[in-house]
């Protein structure tokens, strides 16, 4: 098998054992080469890419990474490394030197410098030893490299900026696994949004539910809500192993809407949703109550999360590993807007989306705090995972109860039985809200 490749060309070569171990073989004898020039200049010199990863197709060019203290002292070898047939071809990227072996414009192998320990010595690690953990998530990045190369046998670019997106995904999730020191299985993100059970085929002989939703937690709160309305009708009932969940239709202003009252806790909140979005929902209104992180909110204030800290399990199922995810990208600013235009006060910030409510503790709650949190709840980061999986837009807002930020609880206004009049204020804002992103939808 000959290694190497024309410049801007794309082709891949299959896994093989033959191909691998000629791979392995050349790797080894640049490496030695390097370090009998380098000798203690260089801090390591590991073989990377996706020649380094099993089973994955790829271009028939070795990568090479070797990690300096600083690149000066890398340029102390120029002459030696040329004479040795390695040659330095330029900065290629920000923070990091390339040298390619091979003669005019067939290249052989890439040998990439950097700062030993830096963020582009680990990612270039944690992307190889990842995707060799992961044979499924590494079959994905091999079936997108073909593909792309099967579009762009002659544009190199193209080729490139195309693998990007995936390559940004798989290196959030490497350092993440790398960070935890374990392979735990939260980390094992499969971006197939089908299911072996599909709720749209499970629930397709189920009435449909308006495209706009709108659903609140606490159900004394639902059910003065939906009393107000006109033409109430009950489409259904979901019914689960411990409980049933009635879903409804109504009008308000000339405007239909779906009403369910929401299920508490990120996994029975998302299993509720991915059957409504299934049975019709395009768009959903969600609101309920939070506890605070800053006793200067006051109680029943509202609250417009602009991110969540994900410290739930479910939002891991929708969204690749990371340590937060983002809030109200389809209408915060609609209802920011909203909000100002009729004169109510509000708050806006970060969120801290947890399972365990009798595990907020107080150093957890100052690590929070610290991390920019405003407020802590249950559903948050998980709804907005999966809305973005489904393709569905979302509109999350809060109202103030119980203050953490106190030397023991204060509870405030956390009871269904306290201050209604008040709370049923909050609905009518999500009415509005509901309505406003309807007249919206009419005049796309």
């Amino acid at each position: 098998m000959q290694i190497g490749l024309k410049r801007g060309t794309v082709v891949l070569c299959d896994y093989t054992d033959s191909y691998a171990a000629a791979i392995q073989a050349e790797a080894k004898k640049t490496m030695r080469i390097l370090r009998e020039i380098l000798g203690t200049d260089a801090a390591d010199i590991q073989h990377v890419g996706s020649t380094a990863i099993r089973g994955i197709k790829s271009k028939p060019i070795i990568d090479l990474m070797v990690g300096v203290y600083t690149f000066e002292t890398i340029h102390q070898h120029d002459r030696a490394l040329e004479e040795a047939g390695i040659i330095y071809r330029k900065q290629d990227v920000p923070g990091q030197l390339l040298y390619v072996v091979g003669e005019g414009d067939y290249r052989t192998h890439h040998i990439h410098v950097v700062i030993y320990g830096s963020e582009a010595w680990n990612n270039y690690i944690n992307f190889r030893d990842y995707l060799n953990q992961r044979p499924e998530i590494a079959s994905r990045y091999s079936a997108l490299k073909q593909q792309l190369a099967d579009q762009y046998p002659n544009d190199r670019g193209a080729y490139t900026e195309g693998k990007q997106k995936m390559i940004d995904e798989i290196l959030e999730q490497a350092a993440l696994w790398r960070k935890l020191g374990a392979d735990l299985a939260i980390t094992e993100f499969d971006a197939d949004a089908s299911g072996l059970i599909d709720p749209v085929v499970l629930l397709k002989d189920e009435p449909r539910i308006p495209k706009i939703l709108i659903s609140c937690f606490a159900f004394s709160s639902f059910e003065r809500l939906k009393n107000s309305l006109e033409n109430v009708t009950e489409l259904g009932v979901l019914k689960n192993a411990n409980y049933w969940t009635h879903y409804y239709k109504a009008s308000w202003q000339g405007m239909e809407i779906g009403l369910v009252c929401a299920e508490v806790g990120a996994a029975s909140c998302v299993g509720l949703f991915e059957d409504l979005f299934a049975m019709g929902a395009e768009t959903l209104i969600l609101y309920g109550n939070c506890g605070v992180l800053d006793r200067s909110i006051d109680d029943l204030a509202i609250i417009l999360p602009t991110s969540a800290i994900r410290d739930e399990g479910t939002s891991f199922h929708y969204c690749p590993p990371s340590r937060e995810i983002a809030v109200n990208t389809d209408y915060g600013d609609l209802f920011e807007s909203m909000l100002r235009e009729l004169g109510i006060p509000y708050h806006k910030g970060k969120c801290w989306t947890t399972d365990g409510f009798y595990r907020e503790t107080a150093w957890k709650m100052q690590k929070r705090k610290e991390e920019g949190c405003i407020c802590v709840d249950m559903e948050a980061s998980a709804m907005a995972a999966v809305a973005k999986m489904r393709g569905k837009k979302i509109l999350q807002f809060f109202y103030a109860a119980d203050n953490l930020d106190t030397a023991s609880w204060d509870v405030r206004s956390l009871s269904q039985l306290v201050r209604l009049e008040d709370k049923d204020s909050v609905g009518l804002i999500a009415l509005e809200a509901a309505r406003r992103i309807y007249l919206l939808s009419q005049s796309d």
